[in-house]
C-alpha cells in the first residue's frame, strides 16, 4: 500500500504482471487478474491511482476487461494478448476488446532481454490489430474513421493519458 500511495503522490500509474509469467514461483491459482478485486476495491486504491494489468490477463483477456470496465482507474495493455497467443492472437485481442473501454487499452511489446523481441512484437501487433479492426468494421461494430481513431488510440493516445509523464515528454499532441 505504501507504493500505491506513493504512486498516487506523484500521479504515476502501477503496473501489475498479470497472467502467466514464468519460473518456478509462479502460483497458478492466482494468475487469473480477478485475485486483484479486493485490492481495487480498496478504498485507499479504488480511483486514487492509475492500475494497469500488463500483458491483458492472458490468457484471461475476458477478465481483464471486465476489470478495465468496472474500475475507472484500471486500464491494461495488449502485450500478452497477440504474440503469446500464437494463431489465436486476434481472438485474444478480440476478448479483451469484449468490455473492456477503448481508452483504456494501449499497446505493449513486452519487448526485454533481446532487442528482436521489440522489433517483432511491434510488426506482429499491428498486423494483429489491423486484423481485428478489418473484422470489427466488416461486422458494423466501427466505422472505418472510428477504426483508424481507435488504432491511433491503442498505439499513443491511451498511454499518454495513463502516464502522464509521456505527454510531457512529447508535448501535447
Amino acid at each position: 500500500m505504501e507504493s500505491l500511495q506513493a504512486a498516487e503522490e506523484k500521479d504515476l500509474p502501477v503496473q501489475f504482471h498479470t497472467g502467466h509469467g514464468g519460473g518456478s514461483w509462479i502460483d497458478f491459482p492466482t494468475m487469473n487478474p480477478l485475485c486483484l478485486v479486493e485490492l481495487l476495491k480498496d478504498r485507499r486504491v479504488m480511483n486514487r491511482v492509475r492500475i494497469v494489468l500488463l500483458h491483458g490477463g492472458h490468457p484471461h483477456e475476458e477478465d481483464t476487461s471486465y476489470l478495465t470496465a468496472q474500475f475507472a482507474n484500471v486500464y491494461t495493455d495488449f502485450s500478452g494478448a497477440f504474440y503469446l497467443s500464437s494463431l489465436k492472437g486476434v481472438e485474444r485481442m478480440a476478448a479483451l476488446l469484449e468490455r473492456a473501454p477503448l481508452d483504456k487499452v494501449m499497446y505493449g511489446s513486452d519487448g526485454v532481454m533481446f532487442p528482436e523481441i521489440s522489433w517483432f512484437a511491434h510488426g506482429r501487433f499491428r498486423v494483429q490489430l489491423t486484423r481485428l479492426l478489418n473484422r470489427m468494421i466488416e461486422e458494423g461494430c466501427l466505422t472505418e474513421p472510428r477504426a483508424r481513431q481507435v488504432a491511433r488510440m491503442i498505439c499513443f493516445d491511451n498511454a499518454l493519458d495513463c502516464y502522464p509523464a509521456l505527454r510531457q515528454r512529447v508535448g501535447a499532441v
